[in-house]
């Protein structure tokens, strides 16, 4: 079902879009006509090739929010000319495409993609993923009037991350937690981030070196977001207690 994983932290990409990987695609393809949105909440495109909205997902179990995700597709899209940016031209999972929407008629305007409209209504929430990490703030600047007024999937995100079993339910999963950092472990290639005082138990956000470093770019350490109010996005695993492993900065928000 659309949204329940994390895309993209598996895929393969190009050396060069490795290379650039913060930068946010801005080459659109020609125009194509949108032949309907399947039930995964896939573009058919009238050419046969099938596309996913990038960096976006839809963070529920649910099938009614993953039908509000297709029907507002179906809405903007179906039937209409769109154009798309995509790190790669090869496809990827299940052989999907992915890339940045637009309808062709705002190429070159102001107006907002695909993602920034599904975002702004929240029938979807922003995903950082390779090739695409350079989108995440104006993306995320997009989901924010939806997240601020509880609007759709922000009714029932984040989870408190201090609720363990409300977030190992969502084991295997993307989803958003937020809460207060208790606790911070550091390691030499891991550090941890903790919601609770028995990290075997609780939610423990596990930041890798590069993630490390990157926050550290901004003037942030690990060691300063103790006691503070931390929100992470990522696919939840087990740890002992559920975890969420922090590859990129763009997963936190603080």
């Amino acid at each position: 079902m659309l949204g329940v994983v994390l895309f993209g932290l598996g895929a393969t990409v190009s050396e060069s879009a490795r290379a650039d990987a913060e930068t946010c695609p801005s080459s659109f393809s020609d125009p194509v006509l949108v032949k309907e949105i399947n039930g995964l909440g896939d573009i058919v495109l009238a050419d046969g090739r099938t596309l996913r909205l990038a960096a976006v997902t839809v963070a529920s179990r649910e099938a009614r929010d993953v039908a509000i995700f297709n029907a507002m597709l179906k809405r903007e899209v179906a039937g209409r000319a769109i154009v798309f940016a995509s790190v790669t031209d090869e496809p990827a999972r299940y052989g999907r495409l992915a890339g940045l929407v637009r309808l062709a008629e705002d190429e070159g305007s102001m107006k907002p993609s695909l993602q920034e409209r599904a975002l702004s209504e929240g029938v979807a929430v922003g995903v950082p993923e390779t090739g695409y990490l350079g989108c995440m703030e104006r993306l995320l600047l997009a989901e924010r009037p939806a997240r601020v007024g509880r609007r759709g999937l922000w009714r029932r995100l984040p989870l408190d991350a201090r609720d363990a079993d409300a977030v190992r339910a969502q084991i295997g999963r993307f989803t958003i937690v937020a809460g207060r950092i208790t606790g911070v472990g550091n390691g030499r290639a891991v550090d941890y981030l903790n919601f609770g005082r028995v990290w075997r138990q609780d939610t423990t956000l596990r930041l890798t070196g590069e993630a490390r470093a990157k926050l550290e770019q901004t003037d942030v350490t690990t060691g300063t977001l103790a006691g503070q109010m931390v929100t992470a996005r990522g696919v939840v695993f087990e740890a002992g207690g559920p975890a969420i492993d922090i590859r990129w900065v763009e997963q936190l928000q603080h």
